[in-house]
C-alpha cells in the first residue's frame, strides 16, 4: 500500500516545514512512497530544494498489514501485536 498522509500527518508536516525552514539543510531525501513526498513538501516549498529520491529507504514491508492496517491493528489491541511486542 501507498497511502497518503492523514490530515494529522499533513498538519504535522506543515509545522515541521515551518520549524525547519530557517535551518541550514544540505539535502532532503524521500522514498518512492507518496507519504514521504507529502511530508517533505512544505519544507521543499520553503527552501526551494528538490528532493533526492531513494527507493531503498521505503521502510519495512508489512505484508497484508500494510497501508495503515498495522496502525489500526495496534489501536485495536490485536492479539498478534501483543505477540510481536
Amino acid at each position: 500500500g501507498d497511502p497518503a498522509l492523514a490530515p494529522d500527518g499533513l498538519d504535522q508536516a506543515e509545522r515541521v516545514g515551518q520549524r525547519l525552514s530557517g535551518s541550514r539543510i544540505d539535502a532532503i531525501y524521500v522514498s518512492t512512497l507518496r507519504r514521504t513526498a507529502m511530508t517533505a513538501a512544505p519544507l521543499l516549498a520553503a527552501t526551494g530544494m528538490t528532493p533526492g529520491v531513494e527507493p531503498g529507504i521505503r521502510g519495512v514491508h508489512l505484508g497484508e498489514w500494510g497501508g495503515g492496517l498495522y496502525r489500526q491493528r495496534i489501536a485495536e489491541g490485536h492479539p498478534m501485536v501483543a505477540q510481536m511486542i
